[in-house]
């Protein structure tokens, strides 16, 4: 939660408060919509980029293993997880003619669930040996956690007030937003 709020408040330095370069719109809605889109990508960059290393190791296993269908089954779980945000405008609330005030939710996976159901799981993809080795089912592994996300509705997992301000006729961000989570 926290490395969202923080990953948040650099996508708000990057959408328009470095060196002075702010975005212009022509509307309103479109302002919205593309700080929206800007704030999604964003997120699930700094996601993509934690999940690598341990999707990669998975990736590569399933490739070796030779079987496709895993390998395709995987990908798609991989990229479920690895870009697992979205960003929702609420309507813009106008102060005056000039102002406008909206509220962003930021939606993604209920981590603490995924761990859950993991660990409840465990003993279906987990086996060990009478000489204490660890195997791991892979199949079964991925088709848990398919399953799951399959089933799963994202969560609320923070917020963002954004203020925009028309300016000579055209909308731009105004101030770095408040989070909260």
């Amino acid at each position: 939660m926290k490395k969202v709020i923080l990953i948040l408040t650099l996508v708000i330095g990057l959408l328009g408060f470095s060196e002075g370069n702010v975005k212009t719109f022509d509307n309103l809605n479109t302002a919205v919509s593309e700080y929206g889109k800007v704030m999604q990508e964003v997120l699930n960059y700094a996601s993509r980029e934690d999940f690598s290393s341990t999707g990669d190791n998975l990736a590569g296993f399933l490739k070796n293993s030779g079987n496709t269908a895993l390998e395709k089954k995987w990908d798609g779980i991989r990229n479920k997880l690895a870009e697992p945000y979205e960003i929702k405008a609420n309507t813009p609330k106008m102060e005056g003619s000039s102002k406008a005030v909206v509220n962003y939710d930021v939606y993604g996976y209920d981590e603490g669930k995924i761990a859950e159901m993991i660990d409840q799981n465990v003993e279906q993809f987990v086996q060990e040996d009478e000489n204490g080795e660890i195997t791991i089912d892979m199949e079964k592994y991925i088709l848990s956690v398919e399953d799951f996300l399959n089933k799963a509705k994202k969560v609320k997992v923070a917020a963002t007030q954004i203020e925009f301000e028309k300016v000579a006729g055209k909308w731009m961000l105004k101030e770095k937003g408040a989070f909260e989570n």
